[in-house]
């Protein structure tokens, strides 16, 4: 089994906790790796554990296409609503359900501490 699993379940108990309280503080991080990693509009950025969607939002707002991937349910919920036309699914960052070069950016902020096993995790992003 990946991270999903046993994540999934943890991050799901206080999802809305999550969205609205704690992940707005990550903002202007977000807003710094975005900017770092380039982002255009048009361009394909997957947020891997999108959390309840923030930075999702923020690169929505700045034309990006969407997808997202966390291990919570109740996450992908949140995400899903706050981004009508993102793509987001539950998953395991072990296994990404992406071929190869889908994406132009990659955005990876507080998940991959979190997948059972590293090493598989990077070599999938």
């Amino acid at each position: 089994m990946g991270s999903s699993g046993r994540q999934g379940e943890l991050w799901d108990r206080a999802a809305d906790q999550w969205a609205s309280i704690q992940e707005g503080q990550h903002v202007p991080l977000f807003e710094a790796m975005i900017d770092a990693g380039g982002l255009q509009p048009g361009d394909r950025f997957f947020d891997v554990g999108c959390g309840s969607g923030i930075a999702s939002a923020m690169a929505s707002e700045r034309g990006a296409v969407v997808s997202g991937l966390d291990a919570s349910p109740a996450l992908i919920a949140i995400a899903s609503d706050r981004v009508p036309e993102g793509e987001f699914e539950v998953g395991d960052l072990e296994g990404l359900p992406f071929a190869d070069d889908a994406f132009d950016v990659v955005f990876a902020a507080n998940s991959i501490q979190f997948a059972t096993d590293r090493v598989v995790a990077l070599g999938e992003l």
